[in-house]
């Protein structure tokens, strides 16, 4: 594991200590599981519905070319 050194005000220090010896874990692990929560929450989503789609988009054969008509309405629904 790689080590990454940072500043902790007093107040910080005390409560990762608390919460650590409440959950009978090092300080580390405490810092880390904060570090992951956060990077969970705030990572970018996973791509547009068309980038997820991927090799489905266009695949439907007989289809109009653009399903955002009236006339696929009319086409179709009759």
């Amino acid at each position: 594991m790689r080590i990454v050194s940072f500043k902790l005000n007093k107040e910080m220090d005390g409560r990762i200590g608390r919460i650590a010896r409440q959950k009978g874990v090092s300080r580390s692990a405490v810092i880390r599981e904060a570090l992951e929560q956060f990077a969970r929450r705030t990572s970018p989503r996973p791509g547009s519905a068309l980038a997820l789609a991927g090799k489905l988009v266009g695949s439907a054969k007989g289809l109009p070319r653009d399903l955002s008509t009236r006339k696929y309405e009319r086409e179709f629904l009759g």
